[in-house]
Parts: C-alpha cells; structure tokens; sequence
C-alpha cells in the first residue's frame, strides 16, 4: 500500500489535513507548494473542492 493509499483513512477525519510538496528556486528558496493531499476538511478549509486541493 502506497503512501497516498494510506492517507485515504484520513478522508473523513474531522480535522483538516493535508499533504504538501514544497517547490524550491534554484537558490534554494521555498517559492510555492502543490497539495498532494488534503481530505474534505481541508478542503473547507482552503474553500476549494477536494478534487482541486
């Protein structure tokens, strides 16, 4: 079971979770990040669809 399987326990948990990757420049610098992951309250959270975290 994959990573990302694992997380799917966690679609229904009343708490806001996600999973991000941070993107760096090339010096180094953290300069955005991409959700891998977020369950539904994370979703309300961030107000955008889960499919669109």
């Amino acid at each position: 079971m994959g990573f990302y399987e694992k997380c799917s326990i966690m679609d229904e948990m009343p708490l806001a979770y996600c999973v991000i990757e941070l993107v760096f420049d090339e010096d180094g610098h953290g300069v955005d990040f991409i959700f891998r992951y977020c369950n539904k309250e994370m979703a309300v959270v961030e107000g955008v669809p889960v499919e669109e975290c």
